[in-house]
């Protein structure tokens, strides 16, 4: 339904072009006849400059309606659009919860199979160490990039100050510059 409708509104504005084209097309033959024609008749100029006003207006009624037509199709290709990614986020996360059930699946065959070793309650010792190692890395390495990410804080409040002082402290050395070169390299320039 949605490609139906962008379908619709890219000829809506395929059409309003080809208008707006034709439109300049014909005013550019109407000025050749129009300046033979005045100077035959003054009065078919006095005519011509309604049908240019006229022309003037069509044209902008059309260039309404080429930019509403622009507009249009952008909010059809943008609900198309945000209908495909909503889908696919909604696939994404339902294999998501899928992958989390195979992890306790997988964890509890590794406890299984350990079992057949040792006894079930060592069995799920070792494999629950295993995974509270793998946890306590990921961890680390999570506090680790947050720290590090936040060392970076924006700060444009500082950042307009210092291009200010900058501005300043160039302001100030272009007057001394100005203020220290001799009066001959000052009269020279002015002339």
């Amino acid at each position: 339904m949605a490609e139906d409708f962008a379908g619709k509104l890219h000829d809506i504005a395929d059409r309003a072009r080809e208008k707006i084209a034709g439109a300049v097309n014909d005013n550019d033959g109407a000025a050749e006849d129009s300046a033979a024609k005045n100077e035959r008749e003054p009065s078919a100029f006095a005519l011509r400059r309604a049908n240019i006003g006229e022309l003037v207006s069509t044209i902008s009624m059309q260039v309404h309606d080429l930019i509403y037509g622009e507009i249009d199709l952008a909010k059809a290709r943008a609900k198309s659009m945000v209908k495909k990614v909503g889908t696919g986020g909604v696939l994404f996360a339902v294999a998501a919860l899928l992958a989390l059930y195979m992890l306790g699946v997988l964890l509890h065959a590794a406890v299984l199979g350990l079992a057949h070793a040792v006894p079930d309650w060592a069995a799920a010792l070792i494999v629950a160490g295993m995974l509270l190692v793998v946890i306590l890395i990921l961890a680390l390495i999570g506090v680790a990039l947050l720290k590090r990410g936040t060392r970076e804080k924006p700060d444009p409040v500082g950042g307009l100050k210092r291009s200010v002082d900058a501005a300043k402290s160039g302001a100030r050395a272009g007057k001394e510059a100005i203020a220290t070169r001799p009066a001959s390299a000052t009269d020279s320039s002015a002339t």
